[in-house]
């Protein structure tokens, strides 16, 4: 007998009696699990073969998650594997995959920025300006001395990052630029110091420099300072900014939120959110929201206009 793959070749000699047996192929699970409980429907758990595929659910949004996936990893803070509707492909293991959820907090980002252009506002800078060289515009600052600043003039609540461009015109590499925090505007301390053989001679060079650790801070830039010719331009400064958070336990059964009669606990209530209303709510001067239930306690009033629609 020959054995070519799964190809058997028999050549008896003589009258043969051949028993074939077969082995079963093992089978493996993907099992699914959404916010401590496990997901069943008629495709899930799945049990199949090595190799087979099947489209992963997109689930509905929990309070005020968003469904973002499905990970392996049961408590994931990250973006997830899988996607909603994404194929898995069975590999040779049993699999248990985790919803994911999203959700964003902060503020949106603003960007305070300045080019030394005549209408730029909120800014207050030694340096000179120039229409030799621009990066962005008509002008940049042209910097040819020592202690030069470009300051933004308002105290900031919660920066993200400042980002600015710097051109050397010649080799001279000595000094530095600097990035400076103080809480009063007057007691500088440095967050971080760019020799200035960072920046290229004759081109624009970019710096972003992080300061999510600051809070309630001015910020400016420093120049230590030759008299050899620099040019600064393209300074952004950014405060806030939305911080996406993931998890895999949303406690989706727990969803409320309570207005006291001034904002709402838990964020402005969403279809799979349970609303609670302890104080006066009138859609006079609110808007409109959409709840899974209503539920209004304490003393609690709801006044609704003719023109307002509330979806429950």
């Amino acid at each position: 007998m020959a054995q070519n793959g799964n190809q058997f070749t028999v050549t008896p000699s003589s009258p043969s009696q051949i028993q074939i047996n077969f082995e079963a192929k093992p089978t493996y699970t993907l099992s699914l699990m959404n916010d401590g409980a496990n997901y069943t429907n008629a495709n899930f758990p799945f049990v199949t073969y090595k190799g087979n595929t099947i489209t992963l659910p997109t689930l509905s949004n929990c309070g005020n998650y968003t469904f973002a996936g499905w990970d392996t990893n049961s408590g994931t803070t990250s973006i997830p594997i899988y996607p909603g509707g994404a194929t898995y492909n069975t590999t040779s293991g049993d699999v248990t995959s985790y919803a994911v959820y999203q959700t964003a907090s902060g503020t949106p980002a603003v960007t305070y920025s300045y080019g030394f252009e005549n209408n730029d506002t909120g800014w207050t800078s030694d340096a000179t300006q120039s229409n030799l060289e621009a990066k962005l515009g008509t002008y940049s600052g042209r910097i040819n001395t020592s202690n030069v600043h470009v300051t933004r003039t308002n105290i900031l609540t919660s920066p993200t990052s400042i980002a600015f461009s710097l051109m050397r015109t010649s080799n001279n590499t000595n000094v530095d630029i600097r990035v400076q925090v103080p809480s009063d505007n007057t007691n500088w301390t440095t967050v971080v110091t760019y020799p200035m053989g960072d920046f290229a001679n004759g081109s624009w060079t970019e710096k972003i420099t992080s300061l999510s650790y600051y809070q309630n801070v001015y910020v400016r830039l420093y120049y230590t300072g030759t008299t050899a010719i620099r040019y600064i331009d393209d300074v952004r400064l950014v405060e806030g900014g939305l911080i996406t958070s993931y998890t895999t336990t949303p406690n989706c059964s727990n969803a409320v939120t309570t207005w006291n009669g001034t904002t709402w606990s838990s964020g402005i209530p969403a279809s799979a959110v349970d609303a609670v209303i302890t104080g006066s709510y009138s859609t006079v001067s609110q808007p409109s929201f959409t709840a899974k239930n209503i539920t209004i306690k304490n003393s609690g009033v709801l006044e609704i206009t003719s023109i307002i629609q509330f979806q429950l």
